[in-house]
């Protein structure tokens, strides 16, 4: 799995594309995003299939206190071994004000 963003630097309170690269048989089933560092609600996200195994979803992630939030995106995916979880969590570094 292979996460990547239209915005690398993350910023808070914009429009981000997110894609997943998945192998092509896999599928997404339910994917939320929710603060790991910091409790931030959880929030869901909807991907759209765009092509051989890449997956796209818009988010906009939450302004914070913590001038180095982690987020964490889980994701229920079915495998050609069955149902599965996993996480991924990446840190965004808040800008000087």
């Amino acid at each position: 799995m292979t996460l990547y963003s239209s915005s690398p630097a993350m910023p808070e309170e914009t429009a981000i594309d997110l894609y997943v690269q998945l192998p092509s048989a896999w599928h997404i089933n339910r994917s939320v995003l929710s603060g790991e560092s910091m409790y931030m609600g959880t929030i869901p996200v909807v991907w759209e299939y765009l092509e051989k195994g890449r997956w796209l979803a818009k988010i906009r992630l939450g302004a914070c206190t913590d001038p180095q939030m982690v987020w964490r995106l889980s994701f229920a995916i079915e495998t050609e071994q069955g149902p599965t979880t996993t996480d991924i969590s990446f840190p965004v570094a808040a800008y000087p004000k």
